[in-house]
């Protein structure tokens, strides 16, 4: 069936808030047949090569576009963002349509999706710029103060339920914000980790508090927030765990160092192995280069060491990104949908002959 038969008949939801003030599960959209989920415990190294797009506010022949390029790659694994403020315009009002037409498409190719859950709108933080659609601030949840932080966790939480209960007939796994060191404490993201939980029992959650590199005395170094919001609550809440590990301009190398984000990553396993999470995952959600002739040499690179035994623990990589997004030019093809160097290499690891 072709991509645009099934991207018909899609339509916004509208749930109004019950009596409690809390809205009720939305339908669970129907899945046109049963997505493969890639294996994602540890002991499985990265074979293949997933992607990161966007599907939201797109048109329906941009994304009909996208899927099309997913496909020719040969991609069965795609992340792509779910901002939060673009779903929930007003409280317990959702508009799906996009990630419905998104996600019918997605399964068509039986590719797996990790909708990367992040950004709250204007209604929940009281702040008009959270809902920009140009240069949005990408707010954190909540109002100003410790209840208003805590209110904003749980506005969190039941939006990812309210997404698992739409998606869940698709599996997809659901990232938990991006890069929430930005402009996220601990506490608070620890918060938002426990309602998304106690929101989406049975859903695959990953720990998004992936911010690339920082200096390695920086309280908000990968391992070091991840052991703050451990502490704060958030261990025990999170199946596997998030980072960003550029290296542009150079390759990544084996070895762990605090001053840059591949070294990084090993700094991240240690303290989850330290923990006693040697069985959580990580994934590799963003990789990438804006230097078109890095592009290629960066992935291969990657790649090699990941399919190295003593990397089994990182068991999915999506670059960053499928098209360039000007003056971005992370893309594997332009912005006119032209292929560049690395897209050649995608396919190959995706369907070597």
């Amino acid at each position: 069936m072709a991509a645009a038969g099934l991207l018909a008949g899609c339509s916004t939801t509208t749930i109004p808030p019950d009596d409690n003030n809390a809205c009720p599960a939305p339908a669970a959209l129907a899945a046109p047949w049963k997505v493969s989920a890639p294996p994602s415990g540890v002991g499985h190294n990265v074979k293949t090569v997933g992607i990161g797009t966007y599907f939201v506010k797109q048109t329906s022949q941009e994304i009909t576009k996208r899927l099309d390029l997913l496909a020719r790659e040969h991609i069965t694994e795609v992340r792509f963002d779910v901002p939060w403020y673009l779903i929930e315009t007003s409280s317990c009002r959702y508009d799906w349509s996009d990630l419905d037409l998104a996600m019918r498409g997605l399964a068509e190719h039986n590719i797996s999706a990790l909708l990367l859950v992040a950004y709250a709108p204007s209604w929940e933080t009281g702040d008009p710029a959270c809902s920009r659609r140009a240069k949005n601030p990408h707010c954190a949840p909540g109002k100003p103060g410790h209840a208003g932080q805590n209110q904003g966790a749980a506005d969190f939480g039941r939006f990812v339920g309210a997404l698992w209960s739409r998606y869940k007939n698709f599996s997809p796994k659901l990232q938990l914000w991006n890069e929430a060191q930005r402009k996220i404490g601990p506490a608070l993201y620890a918060n938002m980790l426990r309602e998304a939980r106690k929101q989406a029992r049975n859903a695959y959650l990953v720990y998004g508090a992936d911010f690339p590199p920082q200096a390695s005395n920086d309280p908000n170094r990968p391992d070091r927030y991840l052991a703050a919001v451990d502490q704060a609550g958030g261990k025990g809440t999170y199946d596997a765990v998030s980072v960003h590990p550029y290296t542009t301009p150079n390759l990544p190398r084996q070895g762990r160092s605090g001053n840059n984000g591949w070294g990084q990553m090993y700094l991240v396993r240690d303290y989850l192995v330290s923990q006693g999470g040697a069985d959580i995952p990580i994934f590799i959600t963003e990789i990438g280069s804006d230097q078109t002739p890095k592009q290629a040499p960066i992935l291969r690179a990657a790649m090699n060491l990941l399919a190295t035994p003593e990397h089994n623990y990182i068991t999915a990589l999506y670059w960053y990104a499928l098209t360039d997004d000007p003056p971005s030019a992370f893309g594997i093809f332009t912005a006119r949908k032209e292929p560049k160097p690395v897209a050649a290499v995608i396919a190959d690891y995706n369907h070597p002959a």
